[in-house]
């Protein structure tokens, strides 16, 4: 699983361990990655600037930008 977590701006990826959970957590400048997709790969940053770049825009068309 991957919860991606907005408020503190971080990728969290569990993964099973045996009958446990293991989980690792992923902020800006790492690439949080899992089993499921092998070679995928992203960092957060990157999630949260396409996030901010949409407010950017969306504050812009509110001015009349």
């Amino acid at each position: 699983y991957w919860i991606v977590d907005p408020i503190e701006r971080r990728v969290i990826v569990l993964t099973r361990d045996g009958d446990v959970w293991a989980e690792r957590a992923f902020v800006a400048g790492q690439l949080a990655e899992g089993l499921v997709l092998p070679g995928f790969r992203v960092d957060p940053a990157a999630l949260w600037a396409a996030y901010e770049a949409g407010e950017a825009e969306e504050a812009g068309d509110a001015n009349g930008r």
